[in-house]
């Protein structure tokens, strides 16, 4: 058994929650410009997105509560209480975390994000279908993100997930129909 955010978990379940976070990274990542980029990373568990980014970024951060790694650029931390880097980061992503958290510590951390990005902002949020799909591990109810960044221009990418093998399949463009069939939305706000 090893342990993933606190709980006991069984190997093979870490394995496929590894290739699912790294099907979901590689349906956003491309045509994001990393170059020269700062990178704040909430909610990071073992920095898989850092593996993922190309090496001329200028610095990364990953912040998360479980001791995942001994790398100099992870912070163990709550993100809700730790102080952030001075300057505004020209990326932060907040994958699979705001549906962990009470709503209005999920308000506070957002909140903080609204004005510590200076290109872009990632967040993910389970839909309906994916909070009805893993009910024992998500808490509260569904924040309206987009409503949160009034003003700001969001593209919004709908993933579906197949617990059983891990594939991540884009259904942005998909017809409509297919769309509910989403499990998690990803909002990407840009400056």
């Amino acid at each position: 058994m090893q342990v993933s955010s606190g709980v006991m978990v069984a190997p093979a379940t870490v394995q496929k929650n590894r290739r699912y976070y790294a099907n979901r990274l590689r349906a956003l990542l491309p045509g994001m410009d990393f170059r020269g980029a700062r990178i704040l990373d909430l909610g990071c568990g073992e920095m898989l997105l850092r593996s993922m980014l190309p090496a001329d970024i200028t610095s990364y951060r990953g912040i998360d509560c479980w001791p995942a790694s001994l790398s100099a650029e992870f912070t163990v931390g709550d993100m809700r209480h730790i102080a952030w880097d001075e300057a505004p980061s020209d990326y932060i992503f907040l994958l699979g975390v705001i549906d962990h958290l009470a709503e209005k510590d999920a308000m506070k951390v957002l909140e903080r994000c609204r004005s510590a990005f200076s290109k872009k902002l990632v967040v993910s949020q389970a839909t309906p279908l994916g909070r009805l799909m893993t009910r024992k591990h998500i808490t509260g109810r569904p924040l309206p993100v987009g409503q949160l960044f009034f003003g700001f221009e969001p593209d919004v990418r709908l993933l579906m997930k197949i617990p059983r093998c891990q594939r991540v399949w884009d259904l942005t463009h998909a017809p409509q129909p297919f769309r509910k069939l989403a499990t998690e939305c990803i909002w990407i706000f840009s400056r």
